[in-house]
């Protein structure tokens, strides 16, 4: 049962993460639009407005992925037949996070060894979300 107790702490993190990019991402979003809407004129920008849009959608569908996650992962940690859903929500939460670095580096951000520990940094609670969950799946059979 200790482990379990793992996945509702992070579980809590994820979803407190998660409501900060959301707000951010909505509030993001709002901006982008307005910016492709003002320059739509200048055709050599529109890639880049669009490259903008779709980071901020794909961050909005991570946080709300990661949401999801964690509200299972709160509501699930004593329940190890519901374990595989946050397994899966978890697993879709570091895929989307390592496919938004790569598109953030894609888009002009600088890969050192700061963007290095940035990643890992972020990675922290969604990898412990997921082995406690996967080790709570263990405990049903």
């Amino acid at each position: 049962m200790e482990k379990s107790k793992a996945l509702k702490i992070t579980g809590i993190l994820m979803i407190i993460g998660a409501s900060f990019t959301l707000a951010l991402g909505v509030f993001a979003l709002l901006i982008a639009t307005a910016f492709s809407a003002a320059l739509a004129p200048v055709a050599q920008l529109e890639s880049l407005t669009h490259l903008w849009l779709f980071g901020t959608l794909l961050g909005i569908v991570g946080a709300v992925i990661q949401l999801i996650a964690g509200i299972d992962g709160v509501r699930f940690f004593d329940q190890p037949e519901k374990a595989s859903i946050c397994v899966i929500f978890g697993a879709l939460t570091i895929l989307l996070s390592l496919c938004g670095q790569v598109f953030g580096f894609i888009g002009g951000n600088v890969f050192d060894f700061s963007a290095v520990v940035m990643i890992l940094l972020g990675l922290i609670v969604p990898v412990i979300y997921l082995v406690s969950a996967l080790n709570l799946s263990k405990s049903v059979k």
